[in-house]
This record gives C-alpha cells, sequence and structure tokens, in this order.
C-alpha cells in the first residue's frame, strides 16, 4: 500500500507529544484542508459539523485519559470512532448526514467462567462505520472476502505493533531500520535494512514469505547504520515492487507487518484499523461486561498485554488518523529521544 523511497519524515519534539498531535488534527479540520482536492465541496456549514466531531472527539480523549481501564476503553472508542469519521469523510467525499450509524462491526463474550479461557470475538457486518474506514485505502484483498468473518482479540493484540516488545511474533511484524529504492539498468533494485541477525534470514523462510519478502536475498556488501543486515530484490517495473506494509509504533519505531489470517483469509489491516477493533471489543466489555472486565484487567498475568495496547494505542491511533488524513508521516516524540528505527 506504501511505496516510499525513505520512511523518516516529520519528527516533532514536544513537552506533551499527545497535545502536539491533536493540535495537528486541529489544522487539518478546517475548510480550506478539506475543500483541497476533495470528491466533493464542504459548505461551511459542513466544516462546522466536521469542527464539533474533533471537538467532541478530543473532550472524549481527555476524559479517557483522567479514567482508569475500568472505564477508559470506552471513552477512547468514542473519540477514535469520531476521529475515523473525519477521516471517512475526507477520503470518501462524504457529509455527515450520509454516514452510516452502525459500527459494522458485533462483539460477542465466550467462556466467561475463567479469565484464562475469555475469548472476546469481533465479526465484521457488511456495512458500517468500519467497513467505511477500511475503504479509505486500496485493498489488495477485496472487503468483500471478510464480510461474515470472526476474529479473536488475542489475535489482533499480536498484530499491535506497539506491544512488540512484550509479543515478539516476528512472523507477524518485524523491526525495520530503513527501506529505500532506486533505478539501475533499467531495473528498480530495493533494499531493506532489518533488525536482528542475518542469519535468521535463511533461517526462516516461512517467516519472510508471510511478510511478503520471499523475493528479497541478503546483500553481498551489507550497509549497517545500526546492528541489522541488508536484504535486496531486483523488480523490472516500479508496479512490480511489493507494497510493503511499515508503520511506526508509537515509539517511532519501524516495523514491516503481515496480513492477518481470518478463517483461512489473509488480509492486511492497518494498525489504526487493529487499534480501531481492539478499542471497540474493550469498550464493549466496559459496557455490557463490567464484572467480566474487572475480572480480566484485575487479573495482570492475562491483561497486562492488553493494558500496555490500550495505554499506547492512547497516543498512538490519534498519531495514525493524522497521518492518513494528510497523507503524510509524523513522528511526535518527547525531548531526548531520536528514534529514527
Amino acid at each position: 500500500m506504501l511505496k516510499q523511497n525513505s520512511i523518516r519524515k516529520n519528527l516533532i519534539v514536544s513537552e506533551n507529544p499527545s497535545d502536539e498531535i491533536w493540535d495537528l488534527l486541529r489544522l487539518n479540520v478546517t475548510e480550506r484542508y478539506f475543500n483541497n482536492g476533495s470528491k466533493i465541496q464542504y459548505s461551511k456549514n459542513d466544516v462546522n459539523k466536521i469542527q464539533t466531531f474533533y471537538k467532541q472527539s478530543n473532550e472524549f480523549f481527555r476524559s479517557g485519559m483522567d479514567a482508569s481501564y475500568l472505564t477508559s476503553p470506552l471513552l477512547h472508542f468514542y473519540s477514535f470512532s469520531l476521529l475515523s469519521k473525519i477521516l471517512i469523510m475526507k477520503k470518501l467525499g462524504k457529509k455527515t448526514n450520509t454516514l452510516l450509524k452502525s459500527h459494522g462491526l458485533k462483539f460477542s463474550l465466550e467462556n466467561t467462567r475463567s479469565v484464562k479461557d475469555m475469548k472476546m470475538l469481533i465479526k465484521i457486518q457488511n456495512k458500517g462505520t468500519f467497513i467505511e474506514l477500511l475503504s479509505c485505502k486500496n485493498r489488495q484483498t477485496p472487503i468483500e472476502n471478510i464480510i461474515g468473518k470472526v476474529i479473536d482479540l488475542d489475535d489482533l493484540l499480536i498484530m499491535d505493533i506497539d506491544v512488540f516488545d512484550q509479543c515478539q511474533f516476528y512472523d507477524k511484524s518485524y523491526p525495520l531500520h530503513d527501506f529505500r529504492y532506486k533505478k539501475e539498468n533499467d531495473k528498480y533494485v530495493v533494499k531493506l535494512q532489518l533488525a536482528g541477525v542475518k542469519e535468521n534470514f535463511e533461517k526462516d523462510k516461512q517467516r519472510y514469505k508471510n511478510l511478503g519478502l520471499s523475493e528479497f536475498k541478503l546483500c553481498e556488501k551489507q550497509y549497517v547504520f545500526e546492528k541489522g543486515y541488508t536484504v535486496e530484490a531486483i523488480f523490472d517495473e516500479y508496479k512490480d515492487i511489493p507494497d510493503f506494509i511499515y508503520e511506526k509504533s508509537y515509539k517511532n519505531e519501524s516495523f514491516i507487518t503481515s496480513p492477518l489470517l481470518i478463517e483461512n483469509i489473509r488480509y492486511q489491516f492497518l494498525q489504526y484499523e487493529i487499534k480501531y477493533l481492539i478499542y471497540y471489543a474493550t469498550s464493549n466489555m466496559v459496557r455490557y461486561y463490567p464484572k467480566e472486565w474487572m475480572n480480566l484487567i484485575n487479573e495482570e498475568d492475562y491483561s497486562a498485554i492488553l493494558k500496555k495496547s490500550l495505554s499506547y494505542g492512547s497516543r498512538s491511533f490519534p498519531n495514525y488518523l493524522l497521518n492518513s488524513l494528510t497523507d503524510d508521516y509524523y513522528s511526535v516524540l518527547p525531548p531526548g529521544i531520536n528514534r529514527w528505527k
């Protein structure tokens, strides 16, 4: 989905990264921005409604930041669903009165007798906000292929690059230092700087196939600016370059991500779509299953990764939406952290 010659973009250092991200979002919900290259013209009244979405979203977000895990997922889901509507309007050329009312998802909870066996399941329905959100990006796999499919929350958590340090499922996502390509002798040479030990590249071909790296080989000449190794592939035409999905975590660390396997169908979700599903599931727990939710968050052995995903996601989701809204990369970090990884 993303073919870019560098993953190094706009680094902003701020004493309060969250406020900085929301300020940048506010600057991009103006009449001038929404009418720049849009499929339809937005009136001042339309833009006022969009700005109301932004203000409501920001208030829900701030309330969620002040709340405990007992209620914060619900407040943050309200916030992020409103932000998603802003993105949908911009990308799909919709007005507020044409947005779909339903979420496009259905939640169910199974095996409630024990936290260990509890399953939080999300069924994808044929229309609603989430389907519109998926439609904001061109997909290699048609959206229709996953309608009616069910996703387990646990499968989403291991795809969340914000908690990679805790999960380290290398066949789901893989740390990436750099990505570049250039044209040589009428062919395109693509080089990836991967994290880790180069011997691993030869040991586990299936892992790299899952990540879309089956055509890559170790470079004879390694260019290394950090611990890692370089792989390359040569393509006849630009269109043949794989549509790598690489995204940045809340710490500005870059990853290549693989598709999620949903009932034998491989589907590539972006990180903000994964976050949306995680917050949808946990908001349903807060709202409809408060007893089970309290039991889960009090059981540290089973909730530690989920809590980290929710905590980090409160900052990374608005950042992902900002990048998608502006078609750019912004990384907002506190002073003293300069991670170009």
